[in-house]
């Protein structure tokens, strides 16, 4: 999982970060109560955001309670209970870390990939059944395999736009932001099911761009993909001399790309923002408008900023 979206908690209320936190502990007390425990040490904040988003969506409003775990066996802490959007963004955290196990594999990266995918093999597997009770929940993971073997694809040809290959997880990301209660089909028109799908693609293209500027010095280094790289130098960029080479050829794009790539996450976050304001408002609204507004966009300024290059 990326971990980029995080809430910017000096700007949160006391209750409303006792909230986010409750929703966290409850994403991941929902894996372990259905025998997915494993899976819970690739719990982030992107499962919890998306909990957050589809309670808020279909006004489910979690009770808590004062829980002790594994990880903090001397002092309970507060832990939303279970629900149908907590126990749905459980299931796509798992499928999201075995999926990126298995491309770490794909990748060459042996080690972690193997052991992520033998340790959450039966994990998915638990999920796969789960879903394949409802067709179109079950196409997700269809879905979630195509667009992965399309951005695949992309890296393999060095696809030189920057759009074309954030699309592919953008995607993937709307699909699983599509989700409703009842979990039937029917729903595709719904307001609230178009405004998730619409909030899903922009955030996961915010996600994939900021992964992208992450990652450009490491992949300049090993000849891997990087989409900053082959839209400004197609030909040279995607494998340059390792080394002193690499950083310095970092900096000139990043100095280059950093307008373009500002104003694409910028315009991410406003999208994201427009989807938000049509979903109804809620007790967890303003921890969604912190993550948006403000925890996102310090994010991105940080990540942007010359001196973090």
């Amino acid at each position: 999982m990326f971990g980029y979206i995080q809430p910017l908690k000096p700007e949160l209320k006391i209750r409303e970060y006792e909230s986010f936190r409750s929703i966290y502990c409850g994403v991941c007390r929902s894996m372990a109560e259905r025998k997915l425990q494993l899976p819970r040490f690739t719990l982030s904040n992107d499962a919890v955001f998306l909990a957050l988003v589809l309670c808020c969506a279909y006004g489910f409003k979690p009770e808590t309670r004062a829980l002790r775990c594994g990880v903090h066996p001397l002092r309970k802490r507060s832990c939303a209970g279970r629900n149908a959007a907590i126990d749905y963004a459980a299931d796509v955290n798992v499928i999201l870390a075995w999926f990126k196990a298995r491309d770490d594999l794909a990748d060459g990266s042996r080690a972690t990939g193997l052991a992520g995918t033998l340790l959450l093999g039966r994990a998915f597997s638990k999920v796969k059944r789960r879903w394949g009770k409802d067709l179109m929940v079950a196409a997700r993971i269809s879905r979630i395999s195509a667009d992965l073997q399309a951005l695949k694809q992309d890296e393999a040809t060095g696809c030189t736009g920057i759009d074309q290959a954030a699309d592919h997880f953008a995607r993937l990301t709307r699909c699983l932001f599509e989700w409703h209660p009842d979990g039937s089909a029917g729903w595709e028109e719904e307001p609230v099911y178009r405004s998730l799908g619409w909030m899903g693609y922009n955030i996961g293209k915010w996600i994939y761009l900021a992964d992208a500027w992450k990652d450009l010095e490491t992949d300049l280094k090993t000849g891997g993909y990087n989409p900053l790289a082959y839209a400004l130098k197609p030909t040279e960029a995607g494998h340059p001399a390792p080394g002193t080479e690499a950083k310095r050829l970092t900096r000139a794009i990043k100095d280059e790309m950093r307008p373009r790539i500002g104003f694409l996450m910028t315009a991410c976050l406003e999208q994201a923002s427009s989807a938000l304001a049509l979903l109804p408002s809620g007790d967890l609204t303003p921890i969604l408008e912190n993550i948006i507004y403000l925890g996102l966009r310090r994010k991105m300024e940080d990540m942007l900023d010359e001196k973090s290059v």
